[in-house]
């Protein structure tokens, strides 16, 4: 069980990478081995099915379906949760709220980004908190909030630039 499981991880994660610098041939398949493994009887760690549903979210964003992008990471969020690996769920919950915000969903990407950067400040997820922190901004914006949007984007610039990340 335990090396089916790591084994899953790591293609699921090497397939997102791979399909990031557009290798895509080879993305697709290891995810499907991947999905072979993780949908053939057996019990696996929930952080191995964690990983392999995340991927899925990622590809079906890559494949332009924000929606099941969106519910992807819902139930990755989930998966990783009950595995207690609380770091990958905070960072997916912040990339929940960015979908929200993709699929015009504003008032749930604001309370998704709001518990995602609590939770990255608890954590000490200083990356993720920045991130969450843009998005907000963002979804702040679109809410009408001008003020609130401008002071949460400037926090969001400073963190950037004290993390060395000019993005």
């Amino acid at each position: 069980v335990g090396a089916e499981s790591a084994f899953i991880a790591c293609i699921a994660r090497t397939s997102e990478h791979l399909m990031l610098i557009a290798k895509t041939r080879l993305a697709d398949a290891l995810f499907e081995r991947a999905r072979e493994l993780a949908t053939r009887d057996g019990t696996f760690e929930p952080l191995a099915l964690a990983r392999f549903i995340r991927c899925r979210a990622h590809r079906a964003l890559h494949d332009g379906d924000p929606g099941a992008y969106a519910l992807g990471l819902r139930a990755a969020i989930e998966t990783f949760e009950r595995g207690g690996d609380h770091r990958n769920a905070c960072n997916e919950r912040m990339n929940l709220g960015f979908a929200y915000a993709e699929l015009g969903q504003h008032d749930d990407a604001k309370r998704e980004l709001e518990h995602a950067r609590a939770s990255a400040i608890r954590m000490g997820l200083d990356h993720v908190t920045a991130w969450a922190d843009n998005n907000l901004g963002i979804v702040l914006a679109a809410l009408g909030d001008r003020a609130a949007a401008i002071g949460v984007e400037t926090r969001a610039i400073e963190a950037g630039r004290n993390q060395g990340d000019p993005r």
